[in-house]
């Protein structure tokens, strides 16, 4: 029987203490506001689906995803963004938006507002697409990510006179080619 309690005690000890970790973590997750202090960046990460209207939320604490922004919310925080005093410059990222034109046409619409408040708007673009590149024309400066991606496909005839393949990275110019890097792979390791 001394077993018994000590094992129940024991349980609602560990229960007692996962609510209250539990609340605490609420509390401390809950929407607090970011401060805003003079001089601040606006950064708008605009990725993947764009939604006309807000989805049904069904609220599972630890459980909800990040739901997507919706057209009327960048056009708000955008808006918002023009007129607030501390707010120096906006940095618009686009990146695999999945919107249609009209919703992009809106959004765009409200980043030559917010440029004509007087405030700089850059766009930084990573691997663009065209919706990206639409939403890019509304800013001052465009900056690009330095990066290739590609796929190099060698179909290999066995067996070869040799067991190693030489892949070459050059940059072509007007005053000359230069190796950029140059790798060695094996057959075997591919």
């Amino acid at each position: 029987m001394k077993k018994f309690l000590i094992g129940v005690a024991t349980g609602l000890l560990l229960a007692g203490l996962t609510v209250f970790i539990g609340l605490f973590a609420l509390i401390r997750l809950g929407d607090s506001k970011p401060a805003l202090t003079e001089g601040t960046t606006l950064i708008a990460r605009i990725e993947g689906p764009i939604l006309e209207r807000p989805a049904m939320e069904f609220p599972l604490p630890f459980l909800e995803e990040q739901k997507p922004l919706t057209t009327y919310e960048i056009w708000n925080s955008l808006k918002k963004a023009a007129v607030d005093s501390r707010i120096k410059a906006a940095v618009v990222m686009p990146r695999a938006v999945m919107a249609g034109w009209g919703q992009l046409d809106e959004i765009r619409g409200a980043l030559i507002e917010f440029k004509k408040s007087g405030k700089p708007l850059f766009v930084y673009l990573r691997f663009p697409t065209t919706r990206d590149y639409y939403l890019a024309t509304a800013a001052d400066k465009k900056t690009y990510t330095p990066t290739w991606n590609t796929q190099l496909r060698l179909p290999v005839m066995t067996p070869t006179m040799s067991n190693m393949i030489e892949v070459s990275t050059w940059d072509e110019s007007t005053l000359g080619n230069d190796i950029i890097s140059k790798r060695y792979f094996k057959f075997t390791d591919i």
